[in-house]
């Protein structure tokens, strides 16, 4: 029996049990989160099976907002405090990789199917997963609507749906060039081509950019770093709404001549230290010890080539409490110095 008839048959059974299917993705989920969650529903439906999103969090990012906007894709948060167990059979997790996300936050939650791409060891009394080395998580969920003759040209529900698996694809993998890639992530995005909706894409791809982006770049000019093919930015003081901005700067250090890796921090509210790394010709390995040692962090999202953490401000003050004011400069050299510093170390451990 092979993984489309096993997942056939759980959800048949779901059906027999007249109850509904809870679909938790991480959270502030990003496109690919987002579109596999929608693409797990279509499913469902599928099969005659009425599901329920859910994710805790929001959805931070300006192009994310665009995305689930222009599509119409009903992805709306469902308060946990409203998900009663017993209305549900079968409870499917997507994106959330259980050990290094720490179950995504649902520590009370054990689901019943996993589809993921992150490096994963499942529980033995899950009933079902699909867990693999490949770019993204909208790739596996594009091979089960294609299996399953899902996806029918203009039906409108299928075309958006196909657009946010199309983009969940194109930013996991990078536009296909990122080392995670795979043929399959290729086949599935020429596959979702027939589907998508062209002008949502053109909106999702044109996305507004807010001004607390072009005011990070202005902060990250007054507090940049560079040493070594390593570069390391200072964002100051930040909302959780703006915190986005991290990830977008990462991105774009990254683009600079001779920068091999890229770290990004901000003081996010009045709790947390965000930072974010981005790196090119270093693996993943050597960027995920670096933070490790830099914030003594064992659990953080990272993917091949993209990481980042939150560590609390008690970290840095012992006598930290929350609204006390922080001197970023003497902050931000103290930890980008730990940075630079971790760096030097384990670039001589590593030759």
């Amino acid at each position: 029996m092979d993984r489309y008839d096993k997942l056939t048959a759980l959800f048949k059974e779901t059906k027999k049990s007249g109850k509904k299917v809870a679909i938790f993705s991480h959270s502030n989920p990003d496109p690919d989160s987002i579109a596999s969650a929608a693409a797990i529903r279509l499913l469902a439906r599928h099969f005659g099976l009425e599901a329920d999103i859910f994710f805790r969090g929001k959805i931070l990012h300006p192009q994310n907002k665009v995305l689930v906007s222009v599509l119409n894709l009903g992805f709306k948060p469902r308060q946990m405090s409203k998900f009663k167990r017993d209305d549900y059979d079968i409870i499917i997790f997507t994106d959330v990789a259980i050990l290094k996300n720490q179950n995504g936050g649902y520590i009370d939650l054990e689901p019943d199917i996993i589809f993921d791409h992150h490096d994963d060891r499942p529980s033995k009394k899950i009933k079902f997963h699909d867990v693999r080395k490949i770019g993204s998580v909208s790739t596996i969920l594009t091979e089960y609507l294609k299996n399953f003759s899902i996806l029918k040209k203009g039906d409108k529900t299928h075309s958006r749906v196909a657009t946010a698996l199309f983009w969940g694809i194109k930013i996991d993998t990078n536009d296909l060039v990122s080392e995670d890639t795979t043929p399959k992530d290729h086949e599935a995005l020429k596959y979702l081509n027939n589907f998508v909706d062209t002008k949502a894409s053109e909106a999702i791809n044109n996305y507004p950019k807010p001004d607390y982006f072009y005011k990070c770049e202005k902060m990250a000019e007054a507090h940049r770093i560079i040493k070594g093919g390593c570069v390391v930015v200072g964002l100051g003081h930040l909302t959780l709404e703006q915190s986005p901005a991290i990830s977008y700067i990462a991105d774009r250090e990254l683009l600079r001549k001779g920068i091999a890796i890229s770290f990004v921090i901000a003081v996010v509210g009045d709790k947390i230290l965000q930072v974010s790394f981005r790196s090119r010709d270093i693996n993943l390995l050597y960027g995920t010890r670096l933070v490790s040692s830099v914030f003594n962090l064992k659990n953080f999202g990272v993917r091949r080539g993209v990481g980042g953490g939150k560590i609390p401000l008690k970290f840095f003050y012992k006598n930290y409490k929350e609204g006390k004011k922080i001197n970023w400069d003497k902050l931000f050299s103290e930890v980008s110095g730990k940075i630079l510093r971790a760096r030097r170390t384990l670039r001589v451990l590593r030759t």
